[in-house]
């Protein structure tokens, strides 16, 4: 009886979320646009607000820049991996409000099915990954977009945004940047960089460090055009710290 209980009150939980989050994507849909929006690609034809590409990607960008990806413009064939932790089902209810078909699970939490869903997923439509993501270290790219990158032969596009007015919303390992009303956005996005097949654990560290190394180039640029300082950094909380240390290997095992 309390355990069909507990999973009453989790199921009801988590349907709140997502209804709080579908509200709280419209109201940010609309926040958005009183932005001046200034869309700045290294490449022609990377850019999901480009209605015609002839190619899918994987975009990747920091946990705390989320909400400039699904809401600073409209994003044609775009979808988002969205993790199971806590705050998932509200991501995911914002998400759908922006339009965005959702794949629920990482590395670290339904792994395997989330790597199943990702790669039939990716022939149709673009992904859009947070690789630090659910639970941190803030801004430490995991090797998870890397191997599915691998297993899809889908390239890895960098992405970073900014505005030049914002406000924090504060969480326990890394803060929401959330723009003012009335002011400008710039949406960078890199040169793609295609991963091999088959790659060997050595060459996933490689390519690792050197997708980190793309974004936080662009996130330099980014700051350039804005004149705003990337948000501190935060010590993760000792609860986290450990796991979040440890090799993203979710998927490797589950292949």
């Amino acid at each position: 009886m309390f355990k069909w209980f507990g999973r009453f009150r989790e199921l009801l939980r988590g349907r709140l979320a997502f209804a709080a989050g579908w509200t709280l994507g419209w109201i940010f849909r609309c926040l958005f646009l009183t932005q001046r929006l200034k869309v700045v690609a290294l490449r022609e034809g990377v850019s999901p607000y480009n209605k015609k590409l002839d190619q899918r990607y994987l975009y990747c960008g920091w946990h705390e820049q989320l909400l400039f990806g699904g809401c600073a413009g409209r994003s044609y064939d775009l979808s988002a991996m969205v993790s199971q932790h806590r705050d998932g089902a509200l991501v995911a209810g914002a998400f759908v409000a922006m339009g965005m078909a959702i794949v629920r699970g990482s590395s670290s939490r339904g792994g395997t099915q989330a790597l199943r869903q990702a790669i039939e997923i990716t022939r149709t439509l673009h992904m859009a990954i947070t690789p630090d993501g659910p639970r941190g270290p803030r801004r430490v790219l995991k090797e998870g977009v890397v191997y599915l990158a691998s297993r899809t032969g889908v390239s890895i596009v960098p992405v970073a945004c900014a505005s030049n007015h914002t406000f924090l919303i504060s969480g326990s390992w890394t803060d929401m940047i959330v723009p003012l009303p009335f002011g400008r956005t710039w949406m960078l996005y890199g040169e793609p960089i295609h991963v091999p097949p088959k790659i060997r654990r050595e060459e996933l560290a490689e390519y690792t460090r050197e997708v980190q190394q793309a974004v936080d180039d662009l996130n330099d640029q980014a700051v350039e055009l804005s004149g705003v300082p990337m948000p501190p950094l935060k010590v993760a909380p000792a609860e986290f710290s450990d796991d979040a240390q440890q090799p993203d290997d979710g998927w490797t095992r589950a292949a």
